[in-house]
Order: structure tokens, then sequence, then C-alpha cells
């Protein structure tokens, strides 16, 4: 689409480039012809109508070859000093009507030859051929500057205008117009149509920018526009000829019908711009409604189009399968509608931060998200939001809803797995602890060489490491499985309770822990859950302190935007590299190869953050601390 926009805009720039070669060359021979060679028919193609004076003639030349230039070379230069010549000339001949002074010595020279007039009475060009002129100056400096564009083609509009009146006075035999001894509005019959040309040409050069935006668009009001307007300048010249007949054979007052057709021109060819604009407007909206539409249904997720209001304007049929309503009945209500009772508070807030930066991104910042059919049910789901601009005032949102019941089944079913394995394995794993310490107690009274000694000592280790694995993966098989009951509870108190639980490590680290949380705070949590998921936080902060600096360990309450209770917990620890952050919350993630973590803390907190349908964020420079923030809901 693109490439045939840019291919039908230099066609337009190479016709503007042809018509101002032809305009310099008519300009050119009417000047040499006309009054050098003394052609008098070339100057004055009509007897009684005004003739084209040499100046004027020059400055058809200038005007075609500034058109030309900007049209077809790069050397745009050229055309921003033919325009203050264009300029000079215009505003000499304003300012000689202005002092009632004689025609320039150019016009004189020439004049007194071909037609033998005394100089006092040589005919200047007329006022408005002058204000011409200046006008097309000034929008031929200015065309090729991007922000000018706008007022340059508004001022070759003035000039198009008044050029075709004096064409169309011509066509309609408009006395005052055509009439050589009238200075206001003489303009030879040649010049006004070679003005004409040339403003027509200048619109071309740029056909997307301003006015001509709208005419030479492709879409439905630019196609019509293109008709409309030239069928108005050629049905406004017939209209001339048929009011010419008709006043030659009395049957119309000439006046008055020559005003009725100048009005009809000039008003009809903004009807027709504006008509245009609001066409484009309403067929570009149809064309991208018609290409989204066609997105979401295609889409193999579920897709909701909603503006930020939140009504939705459209639904796919597998959003309508999960939604378990018709797509035209989910059309026209409120997305808050599709999202739990318990979440609904901060969805209002959540998509007026989308709305402020409107970026494609997940929403699932470390939460189960759920979607609520219309019978009430919940189904598991991941979303994603996407801005989408469908021409109208305001954006809309993208929203891309993937079903994950199958998963969550699967997940289901793996915790199960690891239940009832982990569970099997305590028994055997007893045995052999029993067994080792049995042996380790028979063999004292005995005189043990060091490799038996260290063979004990490395069976019992591996035994109790891998009693801790078996009980941290029943614990966190168990958060997926036990029925959660978030009570309110004293957030002060939480951390408390979690700091005594590892006292002793704490006092054997000297490790300092400092606690801004004000008694008065209180969020709904499993006191039992949520104290483990903070200890698990210590206990890694301790795990991966930095050797030769003093630990420290801050607990601040803050209040997220979307609402809810916040607390950000920091270290000054070794953080956690770069390319591990992102995967820092999975089963059997190990930050360092260092230390006797078993590699689940993390994934253990994730887990009670999202059994709580809250929010975990981490943050670290890989090198000097690391930062992990939990919201949970009200």
């Amino acid at each position: 689409m693109q490439d045939s926009a840019w291919l039908k805009s230099r066609r337009a720039q190479r016709a503007a480039g042809i018509a101002g070669i032809l305009i310099a060359g008519c300009g050119a021979v009417i000047a040499l012809g006309g009054w050098v060679f003394g052609v008098r028919w070339l100057a004055a193609p009509i007897p009684e109508a005004a003739s084209m004076k040499v100046n004027t003639a020059v400055g058809v030349v200038l005007v075609g070859s500034a058109i030309a230039v900007l049209a077809l070379t790069s050397r745009r230069w050229i055309a921003t000093l033919i325009g203050p010549l264009l300029m000079v000339i215009g505003v000499v001949t304003l300012a000689e009507y202005a002092t009632r002074s004689h025609a320039t010595w150019f016009d004189q020279a020439f004049s007194t030859r071909v037609f033998g007039e005394p100089a006092e009475y040589v005919s200047r060009m007329g006022i408005n051929t002058a204000f011409c002129f200046l006008l097309l100056g000034i929008s031929l400096t200015l065309i090729s500057r991007s922000k000018w564009i706008n007022f340059a083609q508004a001022l070759n509009l003035v000039v198009c205008l008044i050029t075709y009146v004096a064409v169309l006075g011509y066509v309609m035999n408009v006395g005052f117009i055509i009439q050589p001894n009238a200075s206001w509005t003489q303009m030879a019959p040649h010049t006004s149509a070679l003005l004409f040309v040339a403003s027509l040409a200048i619109f071309m050069l740029n056909p997307n920018s301003a006015i001509m935006s709208e005419i030479y668009d492709d879409h439905a009001g630019g196609r019509q526009a293109r008709i409309m307007i030239p069928l108005v300048f050629v049905v406004s010249i017939v209209m001339g000829f048929a009011v010419r007949v008709m006043a030659n054979i009395g049957l119309q007052e000439p006046i008055p019908a020559q005003i009725d057709v100048g009005l009809f021109t000039v008003a009809l060819l903004p009807i027709i711009w504006v008509a245009a604009s609001l066409s484009n407007r309403i067929d570009r909206e149809r064309r991208q409604n018609e290409a989204i539409s066609l997105v979401v249904e295609s889409a193999p997720d579920g897709v909701l189009v909603v503006d930020q209001d939140g009504i939705v304007t459209v639904a796919n049929a597998t959003a309508a399968t999960l939604i378990k309503l018709s797509a035209d009945e989910i059309v026209g209500t409120c997305v808050d509608e599709y999202v739990p009772e318990r979440a609904r508070v901060g969805h209002a807030s959540l998509r007026r931060e989308f709305s402020d930066v409107p970026t494609s991104r997940s929403m699932a910042g470390g939460q189960n998200l759920e979607l609520r059919a219309a019978d009430g049910s919940q189904i598991p789901v991941d979303i994603s939001l996407a801005p989408v601009d469908l021409g109208a005032k305001r954006d809309h949102i993208f929203v891309s809803i993937r079903d994950r019941s199958d998963l969550v089944r699967a997940n289901r079913d793996l915790q199960q797995f690891a239940y009832v394995a982990s569970h099997d394995l305590r028994a055997p794993l007893r045995t052999v602890a029993g067994f080792t310490d049995l042996l380790r107690h028979s063999l004292e009274a005995r005189e043990l060489s060091p490799e038996d000694a260290d063979s004990l000592t490395e069976i019992a280790g591996g035994v109790d490491k891998m009693q801790r694995l078996i009980a941290a993966l029943l614990d966190f098989s168990r958060l997926g499985r036990d029925a959660v009951d978030p009570q309110p509870s004293v957030m002060a108190d939480d951390i408390a309770d979690s700091l005594v639980l590892i006292h002793s490590d704490l006092t054997e680290v000297a490790m300092v822990a400092t606690v801004d949380v004000p008694e008065t705070i209180r969020w709904r949590v499993d006191e039992a859950l949520m104290r483990t998921a903070l200890l698990n936080i210590v206990a890694n902060s301790i795990a991966y302190r930095r050797p030769g600096v003093a630990p420290q360990i801050s607990f601040v309450a803050d209040s997220p935007p979307y609402g809810g209770s916040g607390l950000t917990i920091r270290d000054n620890g070794q953080g956690i590299h770069l390319d591990h952050l992102e995967r820092s919350t999975e089963m059997f993630q190990r930050l360092t190869t260092s230390g006797d973590g078993l590699g689940i803390g993390l994934a253990m907190v994730k887990r009670i953050v999202e059994v709580h349908n809250g929010r975990l964020q981490i943050l670290s420079d890989g090198q000097t601390y690391t930062e992990i923030s939990i919201w949970v809901p009200e």
C-alpha cells in the first residue's frame, strides 16, 4: 500500500514537472516572439482583451521553471531563489499601483517598440496578476519545507481561484474582467490559463500533504473528489458558454448569471473537499475494522477489542465460547463483567494504567488470571494486551485470551504425582537414615579409618538433603491442592514472626533487619503461608550474602497504584545475575553455584503469592542488591 502511494505521488510530481516545463516554454515563446520579435498576436491573442506584459511573461517562465525544478530534481535551492524574484515582480507592480507611478522600464522598452505607444500610456500587468505572482513566490519558497506546506498550499489555493475566475470571465465574456483598461481586474487570457495550470501543478508537488492529502487519498472520498473536481470545472465552463449564448440572444441577464456560475464553482469546491475528508475517514475506519475483524476471527485465541471506557466493540467466536455468550451479546457490554468479583476493584485502575502507557504486555504479572463466564464459572486464562488504533477519537485495546484449563489440569496432576512420589519416598529414606545412624553407633567402639568416617558423613548429609527436598516438594504440592483462606492480618506481626523463626541464622551472620511497616497496616493473607514466603526470602538473603559485607535486609510497606497491600523486601547481597532473573522463580533454579540451597525457595514464594491472586516482582542489578515486591488484593 505504501509503495503504491509512493508511485502515485511520483507520477503526480512528474506530471507537475511536465506542466512546469510547458508553462516555462509558453512564457519564453510569448516573451521572445511577442515582445522581442514583435509578433503581436502572441502577446495579445484576443485583440479586445488585455495583453501579456513582458515582466508577466518573465514571471511565467520563472514560475514554470521553479515547478519543474521542484518536481524533477533535487536542487530545491533553485526554487528558493526563484520564489523571491517572483515576489519582487509582484511587489514592484503593486507598489506602482499604490504610488500611481508609470509602468516599469521593462514594460516600456518593449511595449513602445511593438505598439508605438507613448511611455506614459504604457499599461502594466493587472493588480490581480501582480498579487498572484506575490503569492506564488511565497508558496514556491515555502512548499518544500514540511512545516509550511499547509500555508503554502493555502496561498496557492487563492491563486487558483483568482486565475480560474479570470478564465471563467473570458468564457462568459465578462467585460469588467477582460477589458484591457481595467487595471484592477485585467489579466490576459493566456496569463490566467497558464497561472491556473501552474497552481494546479504546485498542488501536485505534494499530493499527500495538507489540502491535497484528502483529494489524492486512495480511499473512497479521494477517488470521488478526483472525479468531481474536474467535473465541476468542466460543468462551470459549459455553463459559462451557455450563459454567454443566452445573453447574446437576450434570454438571460448576463451579469447575474455570470455571478451565479462563479458562486456555483467557488461554493461547490469546499463542499467536495469536506465530503471527501469525511468519506475518507469513514472508508479508512471501515477498512481498518475489516482488517481487524479478519485478524480477530482468524486468531486461535479468544479476542476482545475494548475501548478506553472498557466497552467491548469486537469479539470473536473463541471469546464467545469462553464467555458462554454469542459475539453479538458480548459487544456493547463492559469488559469488567468478565472479571472475577474479587479483582474488579482494581481492574478499572489497570485499564487506566494501560491507557497511560499503551504498550504490548502480558497481564499475568506473577498471578493466576481467571475469566468469569456468563454462567458464573471461572476459567483460568492467560491475557495479553496490545494497543490498536481504529481511527476513532480514542484508541482501543486488543485483548488476547488463552484458555489455560488444560494446563491447569496437567499441573494439578503433576502436583498430585509429586505429592504421592514424595510421600512414598519418605519411608525408604527414613530406613536409610536409621541404618546409617545404627552403623555409625555400632562402629563407634572401633577405630574407623578417615575414609570410612567420610563415607558415613556423606551418606548422612545426602539423606538429610533428600529429606529436606522431599519436605519442600510436599509443601509446594500442597499449595495447589489445599484451600487457602486469607484473613485480615497485621503485616508487621507476620514479618516479626518470620524473623523469629530464623533468628539463630540472623544472629550467626550478624544480619540487621529493618522493618518500616506501621502496626496499622493489615493485609488479607493466609498467615502461615505468607510467613513461609517471608522466611524463604530472608533465608535466600542469608544464603546469597556478599563475602566481607555486613548483610542488611529491609521491609517497607507500599501502596500499589492498582490497590491492595504491598510489601518490598530489599537486601544488600550479591544479587541475582541478569541472565537468571527471569527464571529465578522456576523450580530447582539455583541462583549461584555456591551455597547449599535446594533451588525451590523463590518458586515457593511465587506460588504462595499466586494462590493469594497477588503479584510478585523481583529486581536486581546482579551484584549489590535484590528487591522483591509482593502485592496482594484487599
